[in-house]
């Protein structure tokens, strides 16, 4: 009867409850926290109210990331057509020298013919 008693014994302290209900003056078979049931309402209160924060962070973060995607694909879009805007002045600007330079000779030989032709006139 002792064998089995203290068989009953360790088998209870060695397979103990992480929660079990304990009235005033009651002893437990082992270490731990004890929480009133206040106490233990607030705890898990506050653990369904973090376990809340945390999913919205997640989704909070994740649409961070997406914004943070978006924002990179219009950098690389803003960057490509200001490439291709100076590009595009540079073959301008070679283009516009030449017009000019054949417009100045063009205006030149013009104004030159239109004074001979006057002094021809006149003469």
């Amino acid at each position: 009867m002792k064998l089995l008693l203290c068989l009953l014994l360790a088998c209870n302290l060695s397979l103990a409850e992480e929660v079990k209900v304990v009235k005033k003056g009651e002893t437990v078979p082992f270490d731990g926290v004890l929480f009133t049931k206040e106490k233990e309402k607030e705890v898990r209160n506050d653990l369904e109210a973090s376990e809340k924060k945390i999913v919205t962070l997640k989704k909070l973060n994740e649409l961070s990331e997406s914004e943070i995607d978006i924002l990179n694909k219009r950098l690389e879009l803003y960057q490509n057509k200001a490439r291709e805007f100076a590009d595009r002045e540079v073959k301008n600007e070679n283009n516009t020298f030449l017009k000019n330079s054949l417009y100045f000779i063009s205006g030149a030989l013009i104004t030159g013919l239109i004074g001979y032709g006057v002094v021809k006139t006149y003469r």
